[in-house]
């Protein structure tokens, strides 16, 4: 479990960025659970709450604050990490600000373009067809096993890595992005999944760079100088945290909401069309990204609330998506919602790098899924398991599954 310590108030007046004796901690029970409520009362009633756990931050619920400091990277910066606590390994280009933040994004955007990503859709279509013969037993399925290993599937050979790795590749990653990062485990898994990176760079070094992400990493320059390890490496973990967790907690959300709603499922198969839309929808609604961190570099004013320089500030990604003053009933999953300007990607200059690739991943998982099953609902919603920290997901959630014979 992760430490939380609670220390000296960095508030000059105790009584700013207080709401009651509420300590908000990301990791607990209630935003792991059924946190909607906690934000709906942060953004009426303190929406700009000081927390001393993990050694003191503000958090921002409402969502012009939170678009505020995703698009303002002068004052308020990445580079002191992007969690809280930090990871103990960096993330680039996510902890990084422009300009050499720009640069970072420069050498993964061509193999991350709406069409250079069109060419895993044949190997993700065939996947799918693959993992329900096999995940599919006795009429049940878990619905998060399915989602989160097919997405980490498709994510491995995007960034060109082997798919035979994927079982402790994604086992490392669990620990590093999880409650036992600060542990001995995590930093066992840290020390693990660099010492595979770096095999995996190495054998890469003077290779085509236009393979695949990898490849292109592994022979990457910026202002005419090779990227040093630590660099490389970074961003072949943002890489893989991001399509691993992001994207599979996404395609599960949208599949337990359409077992809870099976008229959503209805109109969705009357008209593909709304694909587009629905799928931006579901990232709004789960915001698998719920909190991100940022540090101030000056002193700063969120509703008349003073932040002084060098201190941490959490934005709630996930509250800002439900905030009721920008989305109509942000509760409810609203298929045709247009428009719809939700921060699920994030914003600015450090919005998604893997935006459409993800959005591929969930629109080819939801098609083929629905055009395999006839029907889905939840078996047991008391036996659900999430898991919450920077983001948010259902990690077990059991279907009782009808296929389709014809």
């Amino acid at each position: 479990m992760i430490e939380e310590r609670a220390v000296a108030s960095l508030v000059a007046d105790p009584e700013v960025g207080r709401w009651g004796g509420l300590q908000y901690d990301h990791h607990s029970s209630k935003v792991k659970v059924a946190p909607f409520d906690l934000w709906s009362s942060l953004r009426r009633e303190c929406p700009v709450l000081h927390s001393d756990n993990y050694g003191g931050f503000w958090f921002l619920s409402r969502y012009d604050d939170v678009k505020r400091v995703l698009t303002d990277f002068e004052d308020f910066s990445a580079a002191e990490g992007a969690t809280i606590p930090r990871t103990p390994l960096a993330m680039l280009p996510l902890e990084a600000d422009p300009p050499i933040q720009r640069q970072y994004r420069s050498i993964l955007n061509p193999y991350l373009t709406p069409a250079e990503v069109l060419k895993y859709e044949g190997f993700a279509r065939e996947l799918i067809s693959t993992k329900l013969a096999s995940e599919v037993v006795d009429g049940r399925i878990d619905l998060a096993h399915f989602g989160e290993t097919y997405a980490h599937t498709v994510t491995m050979r995007a960034v060109g890595f082997d798919v035979a790795d994927l079982s402790r590749l994604s086992a490392w990653c669990e620990i590093l992005f999880g409650p036992e990062r600060d542990s001995e485990a995590g930093q066992q898994a840290g020390a693990d999944v660099m010492g595979f990176f770096n095999t995996a760079l190495d054998a890469r070094i003077g290779q085509d760079s236009s393979s695949n992400l990898l490849t292109a990493i592994a022979n990457a320059e910026i202002d005419g100088r090779p990227l040093d390890r630590q660099e490389q490496t970074s961003l072949v973990l943002l890489l893989v945290f991001g399509g691993f967790h992001t994207t599979g907690s996404a395609l599960t959300s949208a599949l337990v909401w359409l077992a809870d709603h099976p008229g959503d499922v209805d109109k969705l198969r009357a008209d593909p069309d709304l694909m587009p839309t629905a799928i931006e929808e579901f990232v709004r609604y789960s915001s698998p990204v719920s909190h991100m961190r940022r540090t101030t570099t000056r002193d700063v004013e969120f509703n008349g609330c003073p932040v002084s320089a060098g201190q941490a500030v959490q934005f709630g990604i996930a509250s800002a998506n439900h905030d009721e003053t920008v989305f109509e009933s942000p509760d409810q999953v609203l298929l045709d919602r247009h428009p719809n300007r939700h921060l699920g990607f994030g914003s600015g200059p450090h919005r998604c790098l893997g935006s459409h690739l993800g959005k591929l991943v969930v629109r080819i998982g939801l098609e083929e899924f629905l055009a395999a099953v006839d029907t889905f609902e939840i078996e047991d919603h008391e036996a659900m398991i999430y898991f919450a920290s920077e983001g948010r997901s259902i990690t077990q959630v059991f279907a009782r599954v009808q296929e389709r014979t014809s």
